[in-house]
């Protein structure tokens, strides 16, 4: 049996009457007690737990948290006589058991020194009846007809992402935040940019390296937009840098062999078409060195959901630092969009959100309208990090040389527009520096 097999059985098993969700009615009530006793150091306290209204299970609860908040935000002052008026405002004190009730979480709370302890335990039950949650929304859509379970597995991956995203760190000061940029720039000053560097003045110079974001190379077709974001890759993976492509044009054995082709400097065209002398036994001789490159193929077709699943698999059992997609306008669509323009719009969410989400450098292919802008949806421009633009040049064919033209840069003006020269045979793009030698 498959591990979707598996996975689709556990879901579609019978189960015991629906059980009262996890929770707990006195960690709930302390910690309550707490910030009507001492707002400002319990809010304090339990800060690092991002307890929200919806993390409270009681409605009574939830309602008095919700007033709590709500004066909180004002810069009012909280205890049980401001949160009183504040539900007698809006005809909500009696829904929650009257002042009685706001004695007895005072009166029952043990110690406002333990109000971390109860945040801890709402924090936990609040992420258990989330689990729950989903679980059972997969489980239905397990039951429907003709559901497929590879597709359900990969939603499934998806939302538990979401839902998990990171919480696991508390949240640094502005001060801290400040010196560890301050850190980032030091280091630009010792190896040249901020961002990983690529070995390429385009990037390294004209961006400060790969940084967190979005990255667009866009082009019409022949213009090497593939080629170039896989140049990229490759110069990485030999600075020992874990990099993961998605190809949905090529094959893992394309990828490869084009990888092998530029290390030894032979013609792949020449390899395909059986005139290459000499250049299997050169492709030979690295195929070791090439293999043991820290790269990740991924040929499978994606949707968002899959894709999600396949940076946080990456980055935990490799490391990964930089991402390829290719392209971005064949990822899978999950669901009807019902346009093309609310599918790429969805789709450039998506990635922008994981760039974010883990702190991590995207390069993303995309082809281009007639118009000359980016296939599908405005959107993607405006999600971009920086938007690179390839054309062959109107010598191409006797220099190879391809235009290159800045249409976005988040952080600093727009560079000059410039060239690369493309040595096709080997799929190879020379940077701008080298093209006087």
């Amino acid at each position: 049996m498959s591990r979707t097999d598996a996975i689709i059985k556990i879901m579609t098993k019978d189960t015991p009457m629906r059980q009262t969700p996890p929770y707990n009615e006195e960690a709930e009530k302390s910690l309550i007690g707490a910030l009507l006793l001492d707002c400002p150091r319990v809010t304090k306290a339990i800060e690092p737990y991002d307890i929200i209204e919806e993390s409270l299970y009681v409605p009574a609860h939830r309602l008095i948290f919700k007033h709590v908040a709500e004066l909180v935000s004002t810069g009012k002052a909280v205890d049980v006589i401001t949160v009183s008026d504040s539900l007698k405002q809006t005809s909500e004190l009696q829904m929650v058991g009257g002042d009685v009730y706001l004695d007895a979480c005072i009166e029952d709370t043990p110690t406002t020194a333990h109000s971390e302890h109860y945040a801890e335990i709402v924090k936990r039950d609040h992420g258990l009846r989330k689990i729950i949650q989903e679980a059972e929304g997969i489980r239905e859509k397990a039951y429907a007809q003709h559901a497929d379970p590879e597709s359900i597995t990969s939603e499934a991956q998806y939302d538990f992402a979401i839902m998990n995203k990171s919480n696991d760190t508390a949240s640094l000061s502005a001060m801290e935040i400040i010196d560890n940029q301050i850190e980032t720039w030091e280091m630009a000053k010792t190896i040249g940019c901020a961002g990983i560097p690529t070995g390429m003045s385009l990037f390294d110079k004209y961006f400060g390296g790969l940084m967190e974001g979005v990255y667009f190379i866009s082009g019409y077709g022949g213009s090497g937009k593939t080629t170039l974001g896989r140049n990229v890759c490759e110069n990485v993976a030999h600075k020992g840098i874990p990099v993961h492509i998605w190809t949905m044009e090529q094959t893992e054995g394309q990828i490869w062999g084009s990888i092998a082709g530029r290390e030894a400097g032979v013609s792949v065209f020449q390899l395909n078409s059986g005139r290459c002398e000499g250049g299997i036994e050169r492709i030979k001789s690295v195929r070791e060195y090439v293999a043991s490159l820290p790269i990740v193929v991924d040929d499978s077709n994606q949707t968002l959901a899959s894709l999600w699943n396949s940076v946080r698999t990456s980055i935990a059992e490799n490391g990964t630092r930089l991402f390829m997609l290719d392209y971005i306008q064949a990822i899978t669509p999950a669901k009807n969009y019902g346009n093309e323009e609310s599918k790429i719009a969805d789709f450039s969410n998506g990635i922008r959100a994981m760039a974010k989400e883990f702190k991590i450098p995207i390069i993303c292919i995309s082809a281009l309208s007639r118009e000359g802008k980016l296939r599908g949806s405005g959107m993607l421009d405006y999600d971009a990090w920086a938007h690179i633009k390839l054309k062959q040049s109107e010598t191409f064919k006797e220099d190879g040389l391809v235009n290159v033209s800045f249409e976005k840069q988040r952080f600093g003006p727009l560079a000059y527009d410039t060239q690369l020269k493309l040595i096709g045979g080997e799929q190879r793009f020379v940077d701008p520096v080298y093209l006087e030698e």
